[in-house]
């Protein structure tokens, strides 16, 4: 899990991960982008007690970047900001994690005008591709083939269903099969198009039979060119 402040951080921290956390040669990793408030239930009850849990699951195989959230925030600029508690990414080193609705809100501005992409008002959760280039070292985001998961929903929809379940997932998935165009092949073999795959049998696993594969699409999760 990263603090998310704005899109330049954003990129910052993928250019240095490019250069020290991910793979050799890697050009391209799945990125996730978390847009849960404290205020919500998924936040509140699922997401903020596992912080350090999330942060080290997802290793350097995958990173899930928290809107609004982060260390260090300075109170003077913004005196919204919401404490939650330390983590240590590095065992060693203690990070006093706080949120502010200030950043949140300017974050999802950002990513309105660079996408087509509206927050819902619950908990989103976007899946897209960062791009290296490797003469250049330039990252870029590509949201064309992109997936927008409203948590909410499909927790509602599927009450033995959890957060744990899906991060679970996301990063064993991000582990599993890397690729050139991991969100693509995400949403392909993962059954997000046609609710079939190991994602979807790993996440339903534990529901009773027949039930399971009750996510809607254009309800629960969409799989779309967010490109603005």
């Amino acid at each position: 899990m990263i603090p998310a402040y704005n899109y330049n951080q954003i990129i910052e921290e993928l250019q240095k991960a490019f250069q020290s956390r991910y793979e050799e040669n890697s050009s391209v990793r799945m990125i996730g982008f978390l847009f849960s408030p404290p205020h919500t239930r998924i936040a509140k009850e699922e997401i903020i007690p596992r912080l350090h849990y999330f942060h080290h699951l997802s290793g350097n195989s995958f990173d899930f970047f928290c809107a609004g959230y982060g260390g260090y925030l300075p109170q003077d600029e913004y005196p919204d900001i919401i404490e939650l508690g330390v983590t240590k990414p590095n065992y060693w080193q203690e990070i006093p994690w706080a949120y502010s609705d200030k950043v949140f809100i300017s974050l999802c501005k950002e990513f309105s005008h660079i996408t087509c992409w509206h927050y819902s008002g619950e908990s989103d959760l976007i899946l897209a591709n960062a791009i290296c280039d490797k003469e250049s070292q330039i990252v870029t985001l590509d949201f064309s083939s992109a997936l927008v998961l409203d948590l909410e929903l499909m927790l509602k929809d599927e009450p033995t269903l959890s957060i744990g379940r899906i991060f679970e997932n996301i990063c064993r998935y991000a582990d599993t099969y890397p690729s050139e165009n991991s969100t693509f092949d995400f949403s392909d073999r993962s059954g997000l198009k046609a609710l079939r795959s190991s994602l979807i049998d790993g996440i339903v696993d534990s529901l009773p039979k027949p039930a399971g594969l009750l996510w809607k699409r254009g309800i629960h999760y969409r799989s779309i060119n967010l490109n603005g």
